[in-house]
């Protein structure tokens, strides 16, 4: 049932690139990003990054990569799949939670191919949109090579000019990254616990522990190739201070596992993180313990 994801990148023609738009969302969608950056370079392919303003979609192939952002309240996909499903040779949505927007499903035609990171979102496309193409396979967070986004140090600004103009959320970022430093430079290092739990519309009614950091949302720098990359080695170097990381964040419980740590992993208000857990997790990771 489920689809090997290189192997079927690598049936897409060579000749031609593919052009890929991620969603831009937090430090999560920052750690997908990375990991298919590291996938379509390991296996040889053609990319570009898809810019609407440059690039006319007609007769390309499209990867669209929403995440959990195709789902009904959030808009972002739906109005890119409106704009570019009639026109683009073939559009891959990679592997997300996709529910509602029913009727946008059903315009879908066969050159749209549709992956799936779990099987309630399978079983509600397949019902749906029953001209599409549909596969199941693990986020791409999973394919992440950890030791490599580690091990190699990006280099995020080009020139001196640019490096001396960084965006507003990295400065945020690196000033967060400091105080913290600061702070625990004399704590005690022992048994080190991280409370990392959502804070925006898909929290739940938990209650929030004091000292709380919504990790995913302090590394928010952005989806392109260079930033990705430098927000995947930030976080990942964040988490790996901790013994154990307690959070809803689906990424940061994808994170923490592949980085080996202890995870208590909690329910966001919808079933994704269930899901994910279930399809992805639960029998791969003995060092994740569900909470829901």
């Amino acid at each position: 049932m489920e689809t090997n994801i290189a192997e079927y990148l690598k049936s897409l023609p060579k000749h031609e690139p593919v052009y890929y738009f991620p969603n831009p969302g937090n430090g999560g969608d920052s750690l997908i990003a990375c990991a298919t950056f590291q996938m379509l370079d390991e296996l040889g392919l053609k990319y570009k990054l898809f810019l609407p303003s440059k690039h006319d979609p007609a007769g390309k192939t499209l990867i669209c990569y929403p995440g959990g952002n195709f789902i009904s309240r959030y808009p972002n996909t739906r109005n890119f799949l409106n704009q570019y499903h009639e026109i683009a040779k073939k559009i891959i949505i990679f592997p997300s939670t996709i529910y509602g927007h029913e009727d946008l499903l059903a315009q879908l035609g066969s050159n749209i191919d549709i992956f799936t990171r779990e099987k309630v979102s399978h079983d509600f496309v397949r019902k749906n949109a029953p001209r599409v193409n549909l596969f199941l396979s693990d986020d791409m967070a999973f394919f992440l090579d950890v030791q490599k986004a580690l091990r190699q140090i990006p280099v995020l600004f080009s020139s001196f000019t640019t490096m001396t103009i960084p965006s507003r959320r990295i400065q945020k970022g690196n000033l967060f990254e400091f105080q913290y430093f600061l702070e625990n430079l004399n704590g005690d290092k022992d048994g080190k616990i991280l409370n990392a739990f959502r804070t925006d519309q898909e929290k739940t009614n938990i209650e929030i522990p004091s000292g709380n950091l919504d990790i995913a949302e302090k590394f928010s720098y952005g989806t392109t190739k260079r930033r990705a990359t430098y927000a995947a080695y930030r976080l990942l170097k964040f988490l790996n201070q901790y013994d154990e990381i307690r959070t809803s964040r689906l990424h940061t419980c994808i994170a923490g596992a592949l980085l080996g740590k202890k995870v208590e992993f909690y329910p966001n208000n919808y079933f994704k993180c269930e899901a994910v857990y279930k399809f992805s997790i639960q029998d791969r990771f003995p060092n994740v313990k569900w909470m829901g």
